[in-house]
């Protein structure tokens, strides 16, 4: 697919990422692919070992600060895995 990306004020292309993800019936990512930012490229997602079916595209514009990728627009809320009972 084409990617466009315009960087929001204050903001550099280096400073970003696009996060693509397929998410299914039930919105879980099923793939995920992030690559980093630039003003027009083409981006593959690998989608060859899901089942037939329907799925979504999310795109995710990320910033890159030193320490972990911050969502700069709003997204869907995932659900997360539960915690591991104590043992």
């Amino acid at each position: 697919m084409d990617v466009s990306v315009t960087a929001p004020r204050g903001f550099s292309l280096s400073q970003l990422q696009v996060k693509l993800s397929l998410l299914d019936s039930s919105n879980t990512p099923v793939a995920s692919r992030t690559l980093n930012a630039a003003s027009d490229f083409t981006a593959t997602l690998d989608a060859s070992t899901l089942t037939d079916g329907t799925y979504q595209l999310q795109a995710q514009l990320l910033s890159v600060p030193p320490c972990s990728p911050t969502p700069l627009l709003p997204t869907p809320s995932s659900k997360l895995p539960p915690r591991p009972a104590p043992q």
